[in-house]
């Protein structure tokens, strides 16, 4: 059960972020999508803060159109008070490719956030499912973040 404050009971994210952004290419030629920013900070590191919030301190984010831009801004996660790993698509795999290649570390319950899901969904839900490994997608969120990008790019 993943609940929300320090020192309860710890959980691992997957964070989707290798995507190229060729919807958003006029965007994303320099910066990959994730790192878009929304109100001063990139969508990335508003999913990273939410995950703190909700005691998550072991995220994978799968990576790779200018995947360093990432990995030099996170590093080792150490500086948010998390662990941070990072896994290659060497090939696109898709949603469940990607998730499928790090199978071996997720040995436990764990969410999955997309980059483009920004806000206060809150994984609560997961409370509901039995004690196996947990897949959250927020597909409902995406409209939200579609919605504010949009405004925010003009």
């Amino acid at each position: 059960m993943l609940k929300s404050g320090r020192g309860k009971q710890a959980m691992k994210a997957v964070i989707l972020a290798g995507g190229k952004g060729t919807r958003l290419a006029e965007y994303t030629r320099e910066i990959p999508k994730p790192m878009l920013k929304i109100g001063g900070k990139s969508i990335l590191e508003h999913q990273i803060d939410l995950l703190i919030k909700y005691n998550v301190d072991d995220i994978i984010i799968l990576v790779n159109y200018l995947k360093d831009i990432i990995i030099n801004q996170f590093g080792d996660g150490s500086t948010y008070g998390v662990k941070i790993r990072y896994f290659e698509e060497n090939k696109p795999l898709g949603t469940v490719g990607g998730i499928k290649e790090v199978e071996d570390w997720l040995d436990e319950d764990f969410l999955v956030l997309l980059w483009r899901c920004y806000g206060e969904y809150g994984p609560k839900k997961t409370d509901k499912f039995p004690s196996k490994k947990i897949v959250n997608v927020h597909w409902l969120s995406i409209l939200t973040i579609i919605h504010t990008i949009v405004i925010w790019l003009k």
